[in-house]
């Protein structure tokens, strides 16, 4: 199985699209990434972890729509 971050965006779009992944597994899958990382690369200035899961919640509810 290719982890999510070696995807391309139009391969998860696709997988978003059949229910294949959901877009709260997908933000928390990058978020804890960059929890993972980020202390070494300091590649992010500032990180909205709740913001980001807020807008993957809405964006679930709107596709189960």
């Amino acid at each position: 199985m290719t982890k999510l971050h070696f995807k391309s965006i139009q391969t998860i779009a696709d997988e978003i699209r059949t229910g294949e992944v959901s877009p709260i597994d997908l933000t928390s899958y990058m978020l804890d990434r960059i929890n993972t990382y980020d202390g070494k690369l300091k590649s992010y200035a500032t990180v909205m972890a709740d913001t980001a899961l807020a807008e993957a919640k809405a964006a679930e509810e709107e596709i189960a729509q």
